[in-house]
C-alpha cells in the first residue's frame, strides 16, 4: 500500500480520499489484520492524509483476544 501511495504522489496523480477495510476475518479469506498492520495503516493514513472506514462486523466473534479498532 506504502508504494503504491508513494508512486502516486511521486507521478503527480490523484491520493485516495478514503480506505476502506474489514480488519477482522475479511470475506473471502476470513483473514485479520494485526495489530502491527493497523497501526502502519494508521500512520500511512496520517501521512498521506485520508480517512480510514473500518467495518468491524466480526470483531466481537473471535474466540482469542480482540484486537482494537483502528480508532483506538
Amino acid at each position: 500500500l506504502e508504494e503504491i501511495l508513494e508512486d502516486r504522489k511521486q507521478k503527480g496523480l490523484a491520493l485516495p480520499r478514503f480506505l476502506y477495510t474489514i480488519p477482522t476475518f475479511q470475506n473471502p479469506t476470513g483473514t485479520t489484520m494485526t495489530g502491527e498492520r493497523r497501526q502502519h495503516v494508521l500512520e500511512l493514513a496520517n501521512k498521506y492524509n485520508f480517512l480510514i472506514v473500518e467495518d468491524d462486523a466480526y470483531g466481537e466473534l473471535s474466540f482469542n483476544k480482540s484486537l482494537p479498532t483502528l480508532k483506538a
